[in-house]
């Protein structure tokens, strides 16, 4: 007797695809097109894909932190 031949990914799971970023509360997608492929460890198989940042990737969430961190600033300079 011979042991089943699962097909697919054993979670049954569709390949994730993550193309942009989670800055500043919202999607946004990466500026570089590189990608990296995810490999499940169990299967060697790949999972997913991720986008690699660049610099200005890695900059967007500090731009994003100093508008935030300001905004907040005139809020409660104009409570006075």
């Amino acid at each position: 007797m011979t042991a089943p031949v699962q097909e697919g990914h054993p979670t049954g799971v569709e390949p994730i695809v993550r193309d942009s970023f989670y800055i500043g509360g919202e999607w946004v997608p990466a500026d570089g097109r590189e990608t990296l492929d995810v490999i499940d460890a169990t299967t060697e198989e790949v999972v997913g894909t991720i986008a690699l940042g660049t610099s200005d990737d890695v900059e967007a969430p500090r731009r994003s932190l100093r508008w935030s961190r300001a905004r907040s600033a005139c809020r409660w300079a104009s409570r006075g």
